[in-house]
């Protein structure tokens, strides 16, 4: 029952109780007894084992009625956006319940629950790190004793990375691979050689026209054009910000004219919708949904109280935004370097 398989009475009279399963084809059964001097019934069997499929268990299953669905929608009938819950989302809430519940009855039985899980961090933590010499583990959690991150590092990786990698041949390859004519380029490869020999062999069939700058002067040509595509895209900006950030000004002006926007004070306005409400502040550029301070250019609260004051909304918005600061972001030219061997 605690499963939530359906039962149905097929004898039930003053001594006796006898229940099957809703499916005729299940062998489930439950058979129970009352002496006459006694006021309650002894089970003798109980079979648990259902043998019916799982769609037909959910198909003949009774349902919740009205009042118990009602219990549970009631905290979330008003949703965010302040509107009230019609029937559509009452069915498709429910749905999702379902979904939900059963996943996680699903994942509890398959991993078990997640506290259960939480608790075997510790011995799961001690015992990778005796089986596994040089492995770290670190288990956090706050003040109250929850968790907060699980860290650990397998000690064969390590090894691998100490053995492999020394940090100066990460270093001289870096060298190599930005020096700007071929007389620096062999000094640094030399190194490498004669630092590890595996490192430099494996560098040179990763081909060095792929990683290093001298062997390569296109990729200098292709940055030199890419810095100058942008810069001409940038002065022929109509605007006075940039493309993207103007696009998400629009999408976010779309959202406006559904609120109600009253003034506080001369830079300061309380922006409604439905119930929930807003302040925003021209002056400091901030607003309490927090989004105008985070991004730096208005969100659809704030160009709300703007279209009321008639301000100009670049004034609003980080530099970085406008249209300008691309321009001077692109204008400074990639000089050639020459020919390599100078």
């Amino acid at each position: 029952m605690r499963q939530n398989f359906g039962w149905k009475v097929k004898r039930s009279n003053k001594t006796t109780l006898h229940l099957v399963c809703l499916m005729g084809n299940c062998t489930s059964k439950l058979r129970a007894v009352r002496r006459d001097e006694e006021t309650c019934f002894q089970v003798r069997s109980f079979v648990n084992e259902h043998t019916g499929p799982l769609e037909e268990i959910h198909r003949r299953h009774r349902q919740a009625n009205a009042v118990i669905i009602g219990e549970v929608i009631a905290p979330r009938i008003q949703q965010q956006d302040g509107r009230l819950m019609h029937l559509k989302d009452i069915i498709v809430d429910m749905k999702s319940i379902k979904a939900q519940s059963t996943l996680d009855y699903a994942l509890s039985l398959t991993y078990g629950t997640h506290e259960k899980t939480f608790q075997l961090l510790t011995s799961f933590g001690y015992v990778l790190e005796r089986k596994n010499p040089d492995t770290f583990t670190d288990l956090q959690c706050n003040e109250d004793g929850k968790f907060l991150y699980f860290f650990m590092s397998i000690g064969a990786s390590l090894r691998g990375i100490r053995t492999f990698m020394h940090p100066d041949v990460a270093v001289i390859i870096n060298k190599a691979a930005h020096a700007y004519n071929e007389f620096e380029y062999n000094q640094h490869m030399e190194e490498l050689r004669n630092l590890h020999k595996n490192a430099y062999d494996y560098v040179i069939d990763a081909s060095p026209h792929k990683w290093s700058c001298v062997h390569c002067p296109e990729r200098r040509n292709m940055l030199q054009r890419w810095l100058h595509d942008r810069y001409r895209a940038a002065q022929f900006i109509r605007q006075q910000l940039n493309d993207a950030t103007h696009l998400v000004i629009l999408k976010r002006v779309e959202k406006c004219g559904f609120m109600t926007v009253n003034l506080v004070d001369w830079n300061v306005f309380s922006v409604k919708r439905s119930e929930k409400q807003w302040t925003v502040d021209l002056a400091h550029k901030t607003c309490t949904c927090n989004k105008f301070q985070m991004d730096h250019f208005p969100y659809s609260h704030a160009l709300e109280a703007v279209r009321e004051r008639n301000l100009d909304l670049t004034s609003l918005c980080l530099d970085y935004y406008k249209r300008q600061t691309l321009i001077d972001t692109y204008s400074v030219p990639i000089i050639p370097v020459g020919h390599p061997s100078t």
